[in-house]
C-alpha cells in the first residue's frame, strides 16, 4: 500500500472515530436530559403551572370577544343572497361593538356589505346574540338586520 493509499485511509477511519463520538455524546445528551423545573426559593417545592382562566374570566378576554364578533360573520353570511361578497370591517372598528352578557352569551352588532339579488353593494346593520357552548361550539340565540 503506497504512503498516500494509507495517509487517506489514516483520514477516513479518523473521520469515522470523530462522527461515531459525536453521534454518542449527542444520543448520551438526548436521554439524559432533565426538565428545567423552577424551584419555588422559599419553600424549594417545584412551581405548579398557573391555573387555566375561568370561563367568565376567558368570555370576558378580548380573544373570546373576537371569536364571537367572527362566529356572528358566520351565522350572518347564511343570511346573505351572496355570501361570498360579503365584506366585514375588523374588529376594531368604529361601528362594531362586541359585549359579553354572562354565562357564554354575546351581544355583537356590526355591519356587513355584500351584494343583494341584483348586484348591487349594500350595508346591512345587524344585532346578534349567540353563545359560547364550549369546545369551539356556538348557537345562535338571535339575529336582527336593521
Amino acid at each position: 500500500m503506497s504512503i498516500g493509499a494509507k495517509i487517506a485511509l489514516g483520514i477516513i477511519v479518523g473521520f469515522c472515530i470523530i462522527t461515531g463520538g459525536c453521534f454518542t455524546l449527542a444520543t448520551f445528551i438526548w436521554n439524559n436530559a432533565k426538565p428545567n423545573i423552577n424551584l419555588n426559593e422559599n419553600s424549594g417545592a417545584a412551581q405548579s403551572s398557573p391555573t387555566p382562566p375561568s370561563p367568565e374570566q376567558h368570555w370576558d378576554s378580548t380573544n373570546a370577544k373576537i371569536e364571537a364578533f367572527v362566529m356572528s360573520q358566520t351565522f350572518m353570511k347564511r343570511r346573505l343572497k351572496s355570501p361570498s361578497t360579503a365584506d366585514f370591517p375588523w374588529y376594531t372598528d368604529s361601528e362594531v361593538a362586541v359585549k359579553h352578557r354572562g354565562g357564554g352569551v354575546f351581544l355583537v352588532n356590526s355591519y356587513v356589505d355584500a351584494q343583494n339579488s341584483f348586484g348591487a353593494k349594500l350595508r346591512t346593520h345587524y344585532s346578534c346574540t349567540l353563545k359560547d357552548n364550549g369546545n369551539e361550539s356556538w348557537s345562535l340565540i338571535s339575529l336582527n338586520t336593521h
